[in-house]
C-alpha cells in the first residue's frame, strides 16, 4: 500500500493500516497489560493523524518533505501486518519489537508537526469562520439561558474570547517584528499593496510591479528595468513566506509562475497597517470602505463608485483601483477633476474573462490629457470602448498603457506616437483592431508591445512589421496576423531585435499565400521563447534550429503543422519545454531525436499522436510514450508556469 504522493490521501491510508494492525493483535493471544499499553500508543497515533486532517491543505510547501515521514511510517506498519498475519502468538521479544516500532512512528508524527511553519500552522482566518463562530456562540448564549450553571459558561465563553484574542495580539507581534526587518521603506510599502485583494485571491505579479511603478516605488537603475527590480521584489517576498506561489488544485507540484497568493495571517496584519496610515480605506475585514477621508487612494468596490465616496477629493488621489466593480458610471468631468492621479486601474485585475466590466458611457474618457503625472492606465476587459481620444497624447508621464481585451476598440489614435515614455503597450484580444497607428515605431523606449496586428496598408496608414526594427529596447513582442493582411518583401526580418526576449505570432487566417515572404523569416538573435497559434503551413522552413539558436521554449497551438522534421543533422539542443496543441503531429517518435533535452513536465491528460491521426484522448495512450516524448505530445491543459514571459 504506497503512500499517495497528496498529504490529504496519505493520513486516511495510515489510520486504515493502524485500525488493521490493532484489529490482528486482537486476534492474537498476547498480555492483556501489554496489549493496553499498545492499544494506546496506537490511539495516541491516531489522535495524532485525525488533528493534522485540517493542517495539510495550508503546507503545500513542505508536502514532500512531511511525506517522507508518512513513507518511513507506512514501511513499518506494512512489515508489522505482514508479520502479524502469520503469528500464532506474541511473545515478549515481538512485543518489545511492537511498542519499538509505534514509538518510532510517534516519533516521527512529532516530527511532522515540527517541521510546519509556525505561520503556516495557524488557523484560517476566513470571514465565514469568524460568521461561524459568532454565530454558534450567539447558540450557545442562548441555550444557556435554559441551562443551569449558564452563569459559568458565560465565563468560559469570556474567557475563550479573551485568549483569542491574546493569541492573535502575539501572532500579530511576531509578523509586525518580521515585517519591520523587512528592510529599506520601499519594500515595506510594496507589501502593502497586497492586502486590497480578496483573502486567497490568485494575483498577478505583473500587477503589483505595475501599480508599484506607477506610484515611483520602483524605478530603472543602471543594470535592470523597473519591472526587473520589481520581479525581484516579488521573489524576496516568496522567501520570505510574505506570500506564496500558487498551484493548480488537481496539480500541486506544478508552480503557476505569474501568480501567487498571500498568507491570511500575513494580510489580517497588513490591512491592520493600512488602517492605522490611512493608505487604503478598508474596514477590518479588508472590505473597501465609503469612508475616504483624505486616503489618496480610492478603491472601486461594487454599488461604490468613485463619485460615492465620502471624504474624497479628486485633486489629492494619486490611485484609483477598480476592485470589483463590474458597471462602471462616471461622469464626464471625473477625468479633468484626477490631475495628480499615477495610476488608474479601471479594468479588471483579474485574469478570467468572467470579470466582465462595462462602461455606461465612454465619453468620460475625452478628459484623458489632463493628467501629467499618469504613469499606468489600464482599460482591460472593458466593453463598450470603441476608441481612445486624441488628448491621450497629453499624458507625458504614461509608461503602461493596458487595453487588453477591449473587444469593442476599433482604432489606436495617431497621437499615441507621442507617448515618448512608454514602455508598455497591450492591445491584445482587440479583435477589431486592424492595423497599428503609423509612428508606432517611434516610440523608443518600448520594452513590451502586445497585440501588434498585420492588416491591409491599403486601407490606412500604418505601422508596418519590419519598421519595429526600430524599437532596440523591445523584449516581449506578440503579432496577430490579420485575415487581410499584406506582406512586403523582409517583412519577416527581425534580426536587429537584439534584447528580444520572447515572440509570439498568432495567425487570424487559415490562408497561406504569405509562404513566401515567411521562408525570409530571420529571428532575433537571442530569442529563447517562440510561440506559435494558429500556423497554416504544414512544415515551415524557416522553423529549424538554425535559426533559432537560444530558444528555450517552443510553443506552438492549432493550425495545420505537421512536422519538424529537417535535412541535416541539426537538432534543438537547448530546447527545454516543448507545447503542443491541437495538432496533428506526423512522426512522434523522431522527437527525442530532434529534441535530446527536453524537461519532464507533469502532463497528466495528453493525446498520443499517430501518423497524421489524432488517438482518443486518453491518459493510459500517453503513459506508453517514453518519458521524454510525454514532454511534446499534445496535451489538453494549458500549462501556465512559465507563461510570465509570453509575449
Amino acid at each position: 500500500m504506497p503512500i499517495p504522493r497528496n498529504l490529504e490521501k496519505a493520513v486516511p491510508k495510515l489510520l486504515i493500516r493502524l485500525n488493521e494492525a490493532k484489529t490482528l493483535l486482537k486476534a492474537k493471544k498476547i498480555n492483556e497489560n501489554e496489549e493496553i499499553s499498545i492499544s494506546k500508543q496506537i490511539d495516541e497515533i491516531e489522535s495524532q493523524l485525525n488533528n493534522m486532517k485540517d493542517l495539510f491543505p495550508r503546507v503545500k510547501p513542505w508536502e514532500e518533505d512531511l511525506l517522507h515521514y508518512f513513507t518511513v511510517s507506512e514501511h513499518q506498519l506494512d512489515s508489522f501486518v505482514s508479520d502479524a498475519e502469520v503469528m500464532h502468538s506474541v511473545d515478549s521479544d515481538a512485543e518489545v519489537k511492537i511498542k519499538e516500532m509505534l514509538l518510532d512512528i510517534g516519533n516521527d508524527m512529532v516530527a511532522i508537526g515540527n517541521s510546519v511553519s509556525p505561520i503556516e500552522r495557524m488557523p484560517d482566518i476566513t470571514a465565514t469562520d469568524a460568521k461561524e463562530s459568532s454565530r454558534r456562540g450567539s447558540q450557545l448564549e442562548d441555550d444557556d439561558k435554559h441551562r443551569a450553571g449558564g452563569e459559568s459558561l458565560h465565563k468560559w465563553l469570556d474567557s475563550l474570547k479573551k485568549k483569542k484574542e491574546e493569541f492573535v495580539d502575539k501572532v500579530m507581534k511576531i509578523l509586525q517584528v518580521s515585517y519591520e526587518n523587512l528592510g529599506p521603506l520601499h519594500l515595506r510599502l510594496c507589501l502593502l499593496y497586497f492586502s486590497v485583494f480578496p483573502q486567497n485571491a490568485v494575483i498577478r505579479k505583473r500587477l503589483l510591479i505595475y501599480w508599484w511603478i506607477g506610484e515611483d516605488l520602483i524605478t530603472n537603475t543602471k543594470d535592470k528595468t523597473a519591472e526587473e527590480v520589481g520581479e525581484d521584489i516579488v521573489e524576496k517576498f516568496l522567501a520570505l513566506d510574505f506570500i506564496k506561489s500558487y498551484s493548480y488544485d488537481d496539480k500541486p507540484n506544478q508552480i503557476v509562475s505569474k501568480y501567487c497568493r498571500m498568507n491570511p495571517w500575513i494580510r489580517y496584519m497588513m490591512i491592520s497597517l493600512v488602517k492605522n496610515a490611512n493608505f487604503f480605506a478598508l474596514d477590518s475585514s479588508g472590505t473597501p470602505s465609503s469612508e475616504i477621508n483624505g486616503c489618496r487612494r480610492v478603491l472601486l468596490a461594487t454599488d461604490q463608485n468613485v463619485e460615492g465616496k465620502n471624504g474624497l477629493k479628486h485633486e489629492d488621489l494619486w490611485t484609483v483601483f477598480n476592485l470589483s466593480e463590474r458597471y462602471l458610471s462616471f461622469q464626464n468631468d471625473l477625468l479633468n477633476k484626477l490631475r495628480m492621479v499615477k495610476v488608474l486601474q479601471l479594468g479588471r485585475w483579474q485574469d478570467s474573462a468572467r470579470h466582465h466590466i462595462e462602461v455606461q458611457n465612454e465619453g468620460f474618457l475625452k478628459g484623458l490629457g489632463a493628467q501629467k503625472h499618469l504613469k499606468y492606465l489600464s482599460l482591460r476587459g472593458i466593453s463598450r470602448i470603441t476608441a481612445l481620444p486624441p488628448s491621450i497624447a497629453d499624458l507625458i508621464s504614461l509608461e503602461i498603457l493596458d487595453l487588453k481585451a477591449c473587444h469593442n476598440l476599433e482604432a489606436l489614435p495617431s497621437e499615441i506616437s507621442s507617448l515618448k515614455k512608454l514602455t508598455h503597450l497591450d492591445v491584445s484580444e482587440c479583435y477589431l483592431l486592424e492595423s497599428m497607428p503609423k509612428g508606432l515605431e517611434k516610440l523608443s523606449t518600448l520594452q513590451v508591445l502586445k497585440g501588434f496586428v498585420m492588416g491591409n496598408p491599403s486601407k490606412r496608414a500604418s505601422c508596418r512589421l519590419g519598421q519595429l526594427t526600430k524599437l532596440e529596447n523591445l523584449k516581449r513582442l506578440s503579432i496577430r496576423i490579420g485575415n487581410e493582411a499584406q506582406f512586403q518583401d523582409s517583412e519577416f526580418d527581425l534580426k536587429k531585435l537584439k534584447l528580444l526576449r520572447c515572440l509570439k505570432i498568432l495567425w487570424g487566417t487559415g490562408k497561406s499565400q504569405d509562404l513566401k515572404q515567411m521562408e525570409s523569416f530571420s529571428f532575433p538573435p537571442n530569442l529563447q521563447k517562440l510561440d506559435l497559434e494558429g500556423i497554416p503551413y504544414e512544415t515551415p522552413e524557416w522553423l529549424k534550429p538554425g535559426k533559432l539558436k537560444n530558444l528555450k521554449k517552443l510553443h506552438i497551438k492549432g493550425g495545420q503543422f505537421r512536422s519538424f522534421v529537417h535535412k541535416g543533422p541539426e537538432k534543438w539542443v537547448k530546447v527545454e519545454i516543448l507545447r503542443l496543441k491541437y495538432l496533428k503531429i506526423k512522426g512522434l517518435s523522431k522527437l527525442l531525436e530532434q529534441f535530446p533535452n527536453l524537461r519532464n513536465p507533469n502532463t497528466t491528460e495528453c493525446q498520443e499522436i499517430e501518423e497524421g491521426k489524432f488517438a482518443k484522448k486518453e491518459e493510459d495512450n500517453a503513459s506508453e510514450l517514453p518519458g521524454k516524448v510525454r514532454s511534446a505530445v499534445i496535451s489538453e491543459i494549458e500549462e501556465v508556469g512559465d507563461d510570465e514571459d509570453t509575449a
